[in-house]
């Protein structure tokens, strides 16, 4: 397969600098979107280590009530960020929210990750069925968003509010509604 030069008239200072800013801009905003992803996955992956843990863990009677608060300050002994209690809180209602996550996940992580903890992906989403994948969750909503939509109780308004959030990043490349309006929303 041969490159195809562009005419040598294209062929303009002001052509290269176009160029190399789109191609930055382009894989820039792809960066962007996977770092976002990845986050968003590190948070549901802990979430789910949390709730297996509080169901199967071995020694978990001699935590109770402290396991989160003792989880908390080991992690950030550990150097992991984003590890307050309240944090690991949301990280755990994120897993069980939207367990279908585990279908989005790379090959790696469910023959790695998900096996050291026995899940067996059974659990039910406590959002209702309107067409959205999970693949759409996280590809499309950042953490921010996610974790907006964690505050409503309502399963069917946060459906509808998960909806109105992808169609708006579909349309305009960016959550329909702000964090602001989707907070005095979604509650």
């Amino acid at each position: 397969m041969s490159v195809r030069k562009p005419a040598s008239s294209t062929l303009s200072f002001e052509h290269l600098v176009t160029s190399i800013g789109r191609a930055h801009a382009s894989l820039a905003a792809h960066a962007s979107r996977a770092v976002n992803t990845s986050l968003t996955l590190r948070n549901w992956l802990i979430g789910l280590f949390i709730a297996e843990y509080e169901q199967q863990g071995s020694d978990r009677a001699q935590y109770g009530d402290t396991l989160i608060e003792r989880l908390s300050d080991r992690l950030i002994v550990a150097g992991i960020s984003r590890a307050e209690a309240r944090e690991l809180r949301r990280y755990r209602q994120f897993y069980l929210t939207y367990p279908q996550i585990r279908e989005s996940l790379p090959p790696e992580f469910a023959t790695t990750l998900l096996a050291q903890t026995g899940f067996t992906g059974n659990r039910e989403s406590a959002t209702p069925e309107l067409g959205i994948t999970a693949g759409d969750v996280l590809s499309r909503l950042s953490f921010s968003h996610i974790a907006e939509l964690l505050a409503c109780n309502d399963a069917t308004k946060r459906a509808f509010y998960e909806l109105e959030c992808i169609r708006g990043n579909r349309r305009r490349g960016g959550a329909s509604l702000p964090l602001s309006r989707l907070r005095a929303h979604a509650r």
